[in-house]
């Protein structure tokens, strides 16, 4: 096997391991790739060592928190947009999910002050309308309707807490005529 195809390798067992999606599973074991004899460049070598002076960095997003404050009522709702929840909760009541590669935690607090204000989570979606009617045919509280935008076809939702999520999907031919 060649050098290259190991390092693939590395970085899909990174991602099945960690969760975490292709570019920040690269980059992560990019950093641990020593780099090919003779290639790197003084101000490369500069950099380096400005890095080397660091005594902590952070390496990578462990996860979002949320507080929440009926854990039911949001698990339902994370359910419906695709989260996969762990199967065993923690004896502190805190409870994880994973959703498009992301890590999410929960933990019961008080209710959101500000609906609208906290994280603003924003998910890549397959198709944005079906999403927006399952979500509203249920009852959620949908921020802003679906609408083609320069990087795609999003909406905005509130979830049970009134944290804004947007979802944005791909601009289709159905979209122009909505």
């Amino acid at each position: 096997m060649t050098r290259d195809r190991r390092f693939k390798h590395r970085v899909r067992r990174r991602m099945r391991e960690t969760g975490e999606n292709y570019a920040t599973a690269l980059a992560a074991e990019r950093s641990t790739r020593p780099p090919a004899r003779g290639t790197s460049s003084v101000a490369e070598r500069r950099e380096m060592s400005s890095l080397d002076l660091k005594s902590a960095v952070a390496t990578r997003l462990r996860g979002t928190w949320l507080g929440v404050s009926d854990m039911e009522r949001s698990r339902e709702f994370y359910e419906l947009i695709g989260a996969s929840f762990d199967s065993v909760e923690s004896s502190d009541g805190i409870v994880y999910c994973t959703l498009a590669g992301t890590r999410l935690v929960f933990e019961l607090a008080p209710a959101n002050p500000n609906p609208g204000a906290g994280p603003y989570l924003l998910f890549d979606v397959t198709n944005a309308d079906a999403l927006h009617a399952e979500l509203q045919r249920a009852g959620y509280v949908i921020e802003k309707p679906p609408e083609n935008e320069p990087w795609g076809r999003q909406f905005n939702v509130l979830d049970p807490d009134g944290y804004s999520i947007a979802f944005i999907g791909p601009i289709t031919e159905d979209s122009f005529n909505v």
